[in-house]
């Protein structure tokens, strides 16, 4: 129902309204308080009273106003939308929801109603519903920049990156000169892995608005993840110029640890944590740092303080902690509060995969595996909608199937083994962009075409990421472990380092480091790496009665010398093999022992028919398992780092072992 105004008080309502759209929102309080007085429930009054009192930040009185509104006339969305609003910054979460939802369903075209629904819904953990409701915001009104920010946020929240990118960046395409606009496109381009697009909105941003300490701890942080630490580090000393709030010392922190700074990465952490305690990725930081510097009780009390977060990224990076502390039950169960959380978060299956994978639930472990990060981030949305991976064709003889490389050299040969039984079914196979060094090899010891372009392949293949062909195959096979097949060394090549390496005792190949050298930081950065002290390595095996030979790539000044040192006998240097595949290869047919860590070498020597010793690095790797024998590597006996007593244990059975031959 509505209500006529007399012409003198209509008269006034419209004065306040220009006096608003003036900036003069005291005078036009005013003529609403003396007209209110005199028609409290006239629903033009009170909603434009309304709308004034949520301009003033008077939410509670807006609350008031706007109720009357909608009791005098129930269809007025717009007024529906403005008591939504107030009590959205009331944090009245289900009234904001119930009231915007009136709205929508006042006005079905109210673009502005279906944002807030939206923005309500996902402040209720109801993302998916929310992002909706932004879809339909966006279909009435696709120049509106607020609702794909919002749409943004909430694509970023399940995981999925790529997609909140494209937000990003249409939002900052609608807006390219608002600077809130800007300032939230920056961020969540750099959060969502944009990092070139981000950086650069970032600093032209902080070129307008160069005060904002937070912009700019983001910005050096960001720096520093492209190899720019000068210029990180002087955006970080900016940022933290005055009176610096939690999350310019949180990024501050963060960089330090990035640099092994463990105490002023604490300091900073504390800091962030004095100016905001509830900040559960901060205590995740915190946490992480105190065990690198050795105070555990402090760093598990962290830990729990942090595990009531219901931010999926704050859990994943626990469950890490978890994996890493082998505490593989809470690391699962983290992972999964995470994806519930977050159900396309890529990082928390891959958490969660490593895991599974480690502990031998192959199945369950190989589903999770499809979300490494290893393609890029556009995969996941073909997962998300079930275009990936393909299913299997019908009929596998003379099917053409496309196994696209990835991963390093160990990897791609670690996952070829899984196409065997698809050429063992009749399947024409195809390598696609395998490594230059990788290729002779596979094209006389594996079946199928290798081959450099995408325009090389047959039309209609089936194509999948080598990483996914286990989960492929298996229902084809019933098997999460299929063996390795055999690699062929070239005849001149083994005859050539034969009489190199001579006569004599057996030949033992030692590398005592793998993986990229490890930068410390952030959680899972040190998986990559697989490390023995060389002098404590050879200390183990000083006596033995092994013709020595150092298969390590690379190694470090002075390095060969030291093992010699500790092994009180010669070490035979044929570590410039590994620059050439087909070198390693052939040495790798022609030791008699292998020692050290795993590597690419290891995979070459399970493919030549031949064994080794592994010492594995705690957490262990998944290929090797966290408490049995690899079932992927017969014949390879593993020699495992303790987390608390570290290498000592390992190398004496390891030195046991060698001197009983099994």
């Amino acid at each position: 129902m509505t209500t006529t105004l007399p012409p003198p008080a209509r008269k006034e309502l419209e004065r306040a309204v220009q006096l608003s759209r003036d900036g003069r929102l005291a005078t036009a309080e005013d003529i609403c308080i003396e007209l209110l007085a005199r028609f409290p429930a006239d629903p033009e009054v009170t909603h434009f009273s309304g709308v004034l009192a949520n301009r003033m930040g008077r939410y509670e009185i807006a609350i008031q106003r706007l109720t009357r509104c909608v009791q005098a006339d129930p269809r007025r969305a717009r007024a529906l939308a403005a008591l939504g609003l107030a009590h959205e910054q009331l944090g009245h979460s289900d009234a904001a929801r119930d009231s915007f939802a009136l709205a929508v369903r006042a006005d079905p075209s109210f673009a502005e109603a279906h944002n807030g629904l939206g923005v309500a819904l996902f402040r209720a953990g109801r993302v998916r519903e929310a992002i909706e409701s932004f879809d339909r915001a966006l279909a009435l009104d696709p120049a509106s920049a607020e609702t794909r920010l919002n749409r943004a946020r909430a694509l970023h929240a399940l995981g999925l990156d790529a997609a909140a990118a494209r937000s990003w960046r249409e939002a900052l395409s609608l807006a390219p000169r608002r600077d809130d606009v800007v300032r939230i496109c920056a961020v969540g381009l750099l959060e969502s892995g944009e990092r070139a697009a981000g950086i650069a909105a970032m600093q032209g941003f902080l070129e307008r608005v160069p005060d904002d300490a937070v912009a700019r701890s983001q910005l050096a942080l960001a720096l520093d993840a492209e190899g720019r630490t000068d210029e990180a580090l002087g955006e970080m000393q900016r940022a933290l110029e005055g009176n610096a709030p939690s999350r310019v010392h949180n990024a501050s922190g963060t960089l330090s640890m990035r640099k092994g700074r463990w105490t002023e990465a604490l300091a900073s952490f504390e800091a962030a944590l004095a100016a905001d305690p509830s900040a559960d990725d901060v205590k995740v930081n915190a946490a992480l740092v105190l065990r690198e510097l050795g105070r555990r009780e402090e760093a598990f009390a962290r830990m729990r303080e942090a595990s009531a977060s219901r931010d999926a990224r704050v859990l994943n990076q626990l469950a890490a902690m978890h994996g890493q502390l082998g505490e593989s039950d809470l690391a699962v169960a983290t992972a999964g509060r995470a994806i519930a959380e977050a159900p396309a978060l890529a990082e928390a299956h891959t958490t969660l995969s490593v895991e599974l994978l480690r502990r031998g639930e192959l199945e369950r472990g190989w589903r999770e595996h499809v979300f490494r990060p290893t393609r890029g981030s556009a995969i996941f949305e073909e997962v998300q909608q079930g275009r990936y991976p393909p299913a299997m064709p019908r009929e596998l003889r003379g099917a053409d199937i496309v196994v696209r490389a990835e991963q390093g050299l160990g990897d791609v040969l670690f996952f070829l083994r899984y196409a065997m039984p698809l050429h063992a079914a009749g399947a024409r196979l195809h390598v696609l962009k395998a490594d230059p060094r990788l290729k002779p090899i596979l094209q006389r010891s594996f079946p199928a075409n290798v081959v450099d372009s995408d325009a090389d392949l047959p039309a209609g293949a089936t194509a999948l990421w080598i990483g996914d062909l286990p989960m492929f195959v298996r229902p084809l096979t019933g098997r999460d472990v299929e063996p390795m097949f055999p690699l062929v060394p070239l005849a001149d090549r083994v005859a050539s380092l034969r009489e190199k390496l001579g006569d004599g005792a057996p030949l033992a190949g030692l590398a005592w480091r793998a993986g990229t050298a490890p930068r410390t930081g952030l959680v899972g950065q040190k998986l990559l790496s697989k490390e023995v002290a060389p002098a404590l390595l050879a200390a183990a095996l000083a006596a033995l009665p092994y013709r020595w030979v150092s298969i390590q790539r690379r190694p470090g000044e002075g390095e060969t010398a030291e093992m010699e040192r500790a092994l009180g006998a010669p070490l035979l240097d044929f570590s410039a093999a590994n620059e050439d595949l087909e070198d390693i290869l052939a040495l790798m047919s022609l030791l008699d022992e292998y020692v050290g860590v795993s590597s690419t070498n290891v995979h070459l020597r399970a493919g030549v028919g031949r064994g080794g010793r592994v010492l594995v690095p705690f957490p262990a790797d998944w290929r090797w398992q966290a408490a049995r024998a690899s079932p992927w590597f017969p014949g390879f006996a593993t020699y495992r780092e303790d987390r608390e007593a570290g290498w000592g244990g390992a190398l004496a059975e390891l030195r046991a072992g060698l001197e009983r031959g099994s």
